[in-house]
């Protein structure tokens, strides 16, 4: 009978000892998100920006550069040259899109404010797209909204539409009236 109770016992340590572990698992990967979250704040990606056609490595970064530059310069959002941090490409080299790491929280801030003003804009700029740099979790989070949306614009024959909108982890799907 005192076999089965030190038997019993150890089966319940080893059950809370495996929750424990789970817990730490847990927190270690909540950690590791935010820790990305943060090194990600303050990073737009623009997508579609024009390709550079030099065939060093330093002259595509500088001509990367100055593209980014002159998007900011064109959106007039108040930036200045030092306000950019880091330029690189991401992908291949064919189909790659820039990430621009900008300095300031506010200046990324008034990037996204000033994205209206990109219609108005030269062509090499008019086609390009600036987004939030999202962690993967929220990239699958904003996927699974986007499908949800699209499944509601599809089901709706109103005069409604519907779009994900808002900052990365507090994306939402939001309703418009159609044009």
């Amino acid at each position: 009978m005192a076999g089965k109770h030190v038997e019993a016992k150890l089966d319940s340590l080893a059950l809370n000892v495996e929750n424990v572990n789970k817990a730490l698992q847990e927190a270690r990967e909540a950690a590791l998100e935010e820790q990305d979250k943060e090194s990600r704040k303050n990073n737009i990606i623009v997508y579609r920006a024009q390709e550079s056609t030099a065939t060093s490595t330093e002259d595509r970064l500088r001509e990367d550069v100055r593209f980014c530059q002159n998007l900011h310069i064109g959106l007039n959002a108040g930036l200045i040259d030092e306000d950019i941090k880091k330029v690189q490409r991401l992908g291949r080299r064919v189909d790659a899109q820039t990430n621009a790491a900008v300095c300031k929280q506010g200046s990324k801030k008034l990037v996204m404010e000033s994205l209206c003003k990109l219609k108005s804009m030269e062509a090499k700029y008019r086609n390009v797209g600036i987004a939030h740099d999202m962690t993967k979790k929220e990239r699958e989070e904003c996927k699974t909204l986007v499908n949800e949306a699209k499944v509601k614009n599809e089901s709706e024959t109103g005069d409604w539409i519907y779009r994900v909108r808002g900052p990365p982890g507090q994306m939402k799907i939001v309703s418009f009236r159609r044009q």
